[in-house]
Order: structure tokens, then sequence, then C-alpha cells
């Protein structure tokens, strides 16, 4: 299996970036390196950055292997991110972490590692086709169960468990139920008191962690809705 570091796949045969173990190129763009330093987010002497790069200071990251990404102000540009799908227009936002090589977006929200109520540890926006290449790339949401969708590579992921959320599974969701938002949440990390045993707050029903640890919860008042509560309240 491959061995992610800081947004760069290692393997016995493969370099990423365009510049080889003796090459003089940059491993962003691949043009000619003068007089450059090498990269500290690799700590490899085989990756460097021409000068241009350099000052635009690029960020190595899993989302996008190949290339870095450089945070831009696109205030001409409509773009789409391409970790969660959402416009700029919807994010709000005119600030992106910018490939000009491949047009890949990635958002403020999706460039940052983030912790959920689903999981212990924190997750990343990853590009999963380097980590299970028997499938191709190839994954499943561990919350729900769907399958990715086809070029959806992107969950976040944890590279100490091998967990991967699906973008659904990490929003907020709202109920006519229920004041606050609501999340999916692991009962076994919140009800630990209880073996990880809940009760939904709207039918009643009392589910074992083993047949479904998947509430959508609220963290404010412990308020907790089963899937089939919540598809009913959405279809109001």
């Amino acid at each position: 299996m491959a061995d992610l570091f800081y947004g760069r796949v290692e393997t016995d045969a493969v370099v990423v970036g365009a510049g080889g173990a003796n090459s003089q190129l940059c491993s962003n763009c691949g043009k000619e390196v003068q007089n450059s330093r090498l990269v500290d987010e690799f700590q490899a002497s085989d990756s460097k950055l021409c000068s241009n790069c350099e000052k635009r200071h690029g960020h190595a990251h899993v989302a996008h292997l190949s290339h870095y990404l450089f945070l831009e102000n696109l205030i001409h540009v409509t773009w789409t991110c391409n970790g969660c799908n959402k416009s700029c227009t919807e994010l709000q936002d005119t600030l992106c972490y910018f490939c000009d090589i491949c047009k890949f977006y990635l958002c403020r929200s999706c460039f940052q590692p983030k912790k959920y109520l689903l999981h212990e540890h924190s997750l990343t926006k990853t590009d999963v086709r380097c980590i299970y290449t028997a499938s191709q790339g190839g994954w499943k949401c561990d919350c729900c169960g769907r399958n990715n969708g086809r070029e959806h590579y992107l969950p976040r992921h944890c590279k100490i468990c091998q967990f991967d959320l699906c973008e659904k599974c990490c929003q907020p969701q709202r109920s006519t139920l229920h004041l606050h938002i609501l999340y999916k949440a692991n009962t076994e990390l919140i009800y630990q008191r209880f073996s990880g045993g809940w009760r939904c707050d709207s039918c009643a029903s009392r589910f074992h962690p083993n047949t479904n640890k998947f509430p959508y919860h609220c963290d404010i008042c412990e308020f907790d809705l089963c899937d089939n509560c919540m598809r009913i309240t959405d279809s109001k």
C-alpha cells in the first residue's frame, strides 16, 4: 500500500511531480529550476520549485498529488470545489486552493483536516486512487455504506484507520422535529456510558450499535433521530 507523506505518494517505482530524482525541473510546473530551495513540505532532495512557483507559496495536499495548490483570490472566475462540489457562489467565497495546470479547485474548508463526531481521528480530503489501487480508487462511505460515484475519488479519509466519509454524511442537517442543526454521529464515541446504545427521540425506537450506530445527533441537547424519522421530516 502506498504511503502518503504530505501530499506525495511514495512507492518503489514512482516519484510524483515533474522533477525526477536527478532532475533540475520544478516539481510543480516542470520548468527548469535555477537557484531554488528544497520544498519544505516534502523534506526530500528530489522536490524543488522554480522561482515563480516558490514566490506563490505552493501547498502540497493529498487531494491533488500531481501538482502543488496555490491559494488564489479568483474574483473573476466562477469555480466549483472538486472536494465538495459546491460553487463559489454557494460557498460565498472567492478564495480557494487552485492548480492552474489541471484546473483543480479546493475550497478552504475542504483543504483543512476536520474532526467529526463519526470518527476518533481527523479526516482529510484525499485522492484515494493511490490508496485503493486494487479497486482503482473505488471506495464506500463507512457511515452510510454508499459506493462512490464515477470520478468521485475524494472522500474525507483517515490515513490511520482507512476510514472514509462521503460528503453527504459530513453535512449538517435540519429537521422540523428539532431546533438545532443535526449531524451524523457515532454512538460508540458519544454514548460510551451506554456502550453505544441509543434511542430515537421521535419514534422512541431503541438501537444497538451492532445494528445502527449512526443517528442524526444534536451535540447541544443530545437529541437523536433515526434515519426513518429524518426521511419523514424531509418529505414534509
